[in-house]
């Protein structure tokens, strides 16, 4: 069983996204950032309520701590798209960006692409996961196939992960 399908920069970027989105240590990190940022407010709070004898200060950081929070978890997300992009454009990426055959075999699978080909047992598949626009058949915890469902050209992916999920935990 096997399908073609092409993965362009955008497909890159979702996975990306995803992985930063899915992350236990990606949402501890930016916890602890947004956590220090809003402690540093409070405090420039309560230091100009000390001096001026007023708690105004206090509501003020804290409304604008807020704000900048609600914008910097937005804005985050926009920003890292943007650098993921621009690391992609420093290369040619011959190997992602192109035309992708994946084929299940009796004992794993294979990625072929213009450039070379890459094997992977069942017991180095490390999880599956589909969504509606994407699947990502995970090799590493940074490191997947990246299979764009809108870019299939050839074959039956759904098939293939059901066959691939149960090579996997078999």
């Amino acid at each position: 069983m096997k399908i073609r399908y092409r993965v362009e920069l955008d497909d890159i970027v979702a996975f990306n996204q995803f992985v930063v989105d899915t992350s236990k240590e990606m949402r501890r990190q930016r916890r602890s950032w947004l956590i220090a940022i809003f402690a540093i407010y409070v405090t420039i709070g309560c230091l100009q309520a000390m001096f001026r004898h007023s708690f105004a200060p206090i509501l003020y950081w804290l409304l604008f701590s807020a704000v900048f929070t609600a914008w910097y978890y937005r804005a985050s997300r926009r920003v890292n798209r943007k650098r993921i992009k621009r690391l992609y454009s420093e290369g040619k990426n011959k190997g992602d960006l192109c035309e992708h055959e994946l084929e299940l075999l009796p004992d794993g699978i294979c990625e072929r692409t213009s450039v070379g080909e890459q094997k992977a047992t069942f017991a180095g598949i490390e999880r599956i996961v589909t969504n509606d626009t994407h699947a990502f058949i995970f090799i590493g915890s940074l490191l997947a196939h990246v299979i764009p469902r809108s870019k299939i050209a050839e074959g039956d992916l759904d098939a293939l992960i059901a066959a691939l999920r149960e090579a996997v935990e078999s």
